[in-house]
C-alpha cells in the first residue's frame, strides 16, 4: 500500500480513538479536567518508557550512521526554522505563541505510535532521536518564547523524565546494556498505551474548546497554514536544494520519516506552558485542535509531495 494512504489509514484510526475521548466528556463519563491526571502518566511514564525502550537495541555502523543524520537534521531543521519565524516577526505581529507553534511540531505523542505502527519498532529509535533533540529545544528555547524570559533553568530541564530517560536510553545504548526480560516486557506494554492514551487526551481537550469560535478565525487558518504547509514545504525544498538524496540515496528512508515531525500538528506541550504562564492559552489550545483536525489530509499530501519529488 502507498505510504501516504497508510498513513491517512493509522491518522484515521488515531482520530477514532480521539473521538472516544471527545465523547467521554460531552457525555459526562470524564471531564475535560482529568486530561491533567492523563497528561501527566504520558508525561513522566509513558513517554520515558517508549524512549528507554526504543534505545534497546544493539550497536551497528548503520544505527549510528541513521542516528548522526537524523540528530543533525533535527538541529539544522530548528535552527532555520528559528531564524525564519525571527524574520517573519520583524515583519508582521507575531505572539511568542505563535512562534512556538510554528516551530515545534507534536514529535512525540503523534509521530512516535505513527512511526510505530507504519515503519516498525526498528526505526522507531530514530523517531525518538528527533524528539530527543527537539526536548531540548522546548524546554529552553519554546519556553522563553511563551514565558518571555531566559531559556530556563538548568537543573529544571536535566530533571525531566522525558530528558533523563533519553540520557538513560543512550548509555544503555553505547554501553551495550540490555535490560532484563521481565523490565523490558513491562516497558514495552508501558510504551505501546503511547498512541491510544495521547488520542484519547487530544480529544477530551477537544471536547473542552469553542469548536465553532475556532474555525470562523482566519489568524488561525494563517499559523495552522504555516505549520502544516509552508514550514514543511520549506525543508523539503532546501533539501532538494542541498542535492543531499542524490548524493547519499541511501538515506532516503530516514529523511521520509523525518518529514512526519517536520509536517506534524503543533506539540502538545506549547499549550500546557501556556496554561502555565497565562500566556494566550485559549489561542495556543485553538492552534492545537484545528491543526489535530487538518493534520489527518496534510501529513499524508506531504508525504506524498515527499515522494513525488525525490522519486
Amino acid at each position: 500500500m502507498d505510504l501516504s494512504l497508510l498513513l491517512f489509514r493509522q491518522i484515521a484510526v488515531f482520530f477514532i480513538i480521539m473521538f472516544f475521548g471527545f465523547a467521554f466528556v460531552k457525555y459526562g463519563l470524564f471531564k475535560e479536567a482529568d486530561c491533567e491526571p492523563l497528561s501527566r502518566l504520558i508525561l513522566y511514564i509513558i513517554m520515558p518508557c517508549v524512549v528507554i525502550k526504543s534505545f534497546q537495541m544493539e550497536i551497528t555502523p548503520e544505527k549510528m550512521h541513521g542516528m548522526l543524520v537524523i540528530a543533525f537534521f533535527t538541529l539544522l531543521v530548528h535552527l532555520i526554522w528559528i531564524f525564519f519565524t525571527y524574520g517573519l516577526g520583524k515583519t508582521v505581529p507575531v505572539t511568542g505563541v505563535e512562534k512556538a507553534t510554528l516551530i515545534y511540531s507534536n514529535s512525540a505523542n503523534l509521530v512516535i505510535p505513527l512511526v510505530s505502527a507504519i515503519f516498525g519498532e526498528e526505526y522507531l529509535f530514530y523517531a525518538c532521536i528527533y524528539t530527543a533533540v527537539e526536548t531540548a529545544f522546548l524546554w529552553t528555547h519554546a519556553n522563553a518564547l511563551i514565558y518571555g524570559g531566559g531559556w530556563g533553568d538548568v537543573k529544571t530541564i536535566l530533571r525531566n523524565p522525558n530528558v533523563l530517560a533519553i540520557f538513560v536510553g543512550m548509555f544503555l545504548f553505547f554501553a551495550g546494556i540490555k535490560l532484563p526480560d521481565s523490565l523490558s516486557v513491562a516497558m514495552g506494554s508501558v510504551a505501546g498505551m503511547v498512541g491510544p492514551a495521547s488520542m484519547l487526551v487530544m480529544g477530551m481537550l477537544m471536547a473542552g474548546a469553542d469548536l465553532s469560535k475556532i474555525m470562523k478565525s482566519p489568524r488561525v487558518y494563517a499559523i495552522c497554514a504555516g505549520r502544516l504547509l509552508f514550514y514543511p514545504i520549506l525543508i523539503m525544498l532546501l533539501i532538494l536544494a542541498s542535492g543531499y538524496i542524490k548524493a547519499f540515496p541511501a538515506d532516503k528512508p530516514l529523511l521520509l520519516l523525518a518529514v512526519l515531525p517536520v509536517a506534524a500538528p503543533p506539540a502538545t506541550i506549547i499549550a500546557q506552558f501556556a496554561v502555565l504562564y497565562n500566556k494566550d492559552a485559549a489561542a495556543a489550545s485553538a492552534y492545537n485542535v484545528l491543526a489535530v483536525l487538518l493534520s489527518i489530509i496534510t501529513m499524508p499530501l506531504m508525504i506524498k509531495i515527499f515522494q513525488w519529488v525525490f522519486g
